[in-house]
């Protein structure tokens, strides 16, 4: 690797890992969101 380009690489990382978190807390939303059966309590 050439010396100084690690800065491009953690950029690029970084922010994939935003975007990540983005999608993860977002899709949490998304399911906890939608309705949830609930059943009768057992006899």
């Amino acid at each position: 690797m050439r010396d100084g380009g690690g800065e491009d690489e953690t950029r690029k990382w970084e922010r994939i890992t935003y975007a990540g978190i983005v999608a993860c807390t977002a899709l949490a939303f998304y399911n906890l969101s939608k309705g949830h059966p609930h059943f009768d309590p057992p006899p």
